[in-house]
């Protein structure tokens, strides 16, 4: 079945309509011992022992590791004890769920991790806790994204579970998205020297990104998408734990029991009292959405960008009771050219404010559908005016110059005191 394009803020209706038996190949089925996945870019996916992915490529390379999971044991700031342990699955069991529309290769796999800190907090307790995982990888036709879906109940305490993903070439540097703009960071040890002066802190390669890392240019790009503010770095040399030159890392889970510690290696200080914080513990059901992008899925910094903000907020879909009639809406308010980050009523309740980026260091044209008549009225993010002067909407689209990292905020509504229609401000067009 061929489903139209949906472009953002719009919806399509579709009438699914039983048929005959579709052919052989389109019937859903399930393979309980079958350990392979379609790749994205060609060749296929096999599962490894430590419930890794290994990447059979076309020309005969194969890059292993991919969706690596290692745990580590963990304090305040991220202080790795003296004799620390680091656990990887081991895997237990695979299948694959294959129909029309996508392949599913779900893993079942076993982490036997450390209850805690040792008391001494030299190193990671003797008795362990089996903590069964869920991991489902999903290739969906016509998308160039691996997709990883993992779930489990942590019942551990004290440790870092973080996912490895090998890059296609090393790199002195990786890039990772903020709040407005990609920020690029030069790849640093994991932990840097130990401090010994009184008040200093060791370096940490790890910084917070909103939504992805990449590493590498053009079509030898790796990017890793984590929606939801993670820890995220690049290893390289002796650090990686599958071996590659270089690992775009995530963290996905810190399990930590105090506010702020006195006795860290990596810290001479504290950053705060030293209160217990049992809830950061994390105990209890943990689910975590990640996708992989390679060659031109994450060749360049807009189609990267785009691809990670459509991963953020998918599509969804909603099956009417019977009787019940809907029809297709291409949506009032469209943004071409630029992310969108918000659309929500004015705050003096007069219309809708829009706001748009551009996280790119290259400037960029924004197009904005809006409804004819509209007035277009450029604000600051209080939502008060910048003295710039309105665009009245004349047909369906007007069209707005982004600086690299630039921001721009509209307040949309019919005319009155608050604009003036005209030419638009300097820099920017209508038509």
């Amino acid at each position: 079945m061929n489903v139209p394009a949906v472009p953002g803020l719009s919806r399509t209706v579709l009438r699914v309509r039983l048929g005959d038996a579709p052919a052989d190949g389109a019937v859903a089925r399930t393979d309980d011992r079958a350990d392979t996945l379609p790749a994205p870019c060609g060749g296929h996916l096999t599962a490894a022992d430590d419930a890794s992915l290994t990447l059979t490529r076309i020309d005969g390379t194969e890059p292993a590791g991919l969706g690596l999971l290692t745990d580590g044991g963990d304090t305040c700031t991220y202080d790795p004890p003296v004799l620390d342990s680091v656990i990887t699955p081991r895997l237990v069991a695979s299948r694959t769920r294959t129909s029309a529309v996508r392949t599913v290769l779900e893993l079942d796999a076993v982490l036997d991790l450390p209850i805690e800190l040792a008391p001494d907090r030299q190193s990671r307790s003797e008795q362990t806790t089996a903590i069964p995982v869920r991991i489902e990888v999903t290739r969906w036709q016509g998308d160039p994204l691996l997709r990883w879906h993992i779930t489990f109940d942590n019942t551990a305490r004290d440790h870092r579970l973080r996912f490895h993903a090998p890059t296609a070439r090393a790199a002195d540097t990786c890039t990772g998205d903020g709040q407005w703009c990609l920020t690029e960071r030069p790849v640093r040890p994991d932990l840097g020297p130990l401090p010994t002066d009184r008040g200093h802190e060791a370096v940490c390669g790890s910084a917070p990104v909103q939504s992805l890392n990449a590493v590498g240019r053009g079509t030898d790009r790796t990017a890793v998408l984590a929606p939801g503010l993670p820890e995220m770095r690049a290893l390289t040399g002796t650090e990686t734990a599958t071996g590659a030159e270089q690992e775009i890392v995530v963290t996905l889970l810190r399990s930590v029991g105090w506010l702020s510690r006195f006795d860290l290696r990596s810290r001479t200080t504290g950053a705060g009292p030293m209160l217990a914080t049992p809830e950061a513990q994390c105990r209890g059901p943990q689910t975590f959405d990640l996708a992989l992008a390679l060659g031109d899925a994450a060749a360049t910094d807009t189609g990267l960008t785009r691809r990670t903000a459509v991963f953020r907020t998918s599509l969804r879909a909603w099956q009417l009771r019977p009787g019940t009639t809907a029809e297709p809406s291409l949506g009032a308010i469209r943004v071409d050219g630029a992310l969108l980050s918000a659309l929500k009523p004015a705050e003096n309740r007069d219309g809708l404010i829009l706001r748009l980026s551009d996280p790119t260091p290259a400037a960029c044209e924004a197009r904005v559908t809006a409804p004819a008549g509209t007035l277009l009225l450029p604000v600051r993010l209080d939502e008060q005016p910048t003295g710039q002067q309105a665009v009245l909407q004349g047909t369906a689209v007007s069209t707005w110059h982004l600086a690299p990292f630039d921001t721009l905020t509209l307040q949309i509504g019919r005319p009155g005191r608050r604009g003036r229609a005209g030419s638009g401000p300097a820099g920017r067009t209508h038509h």
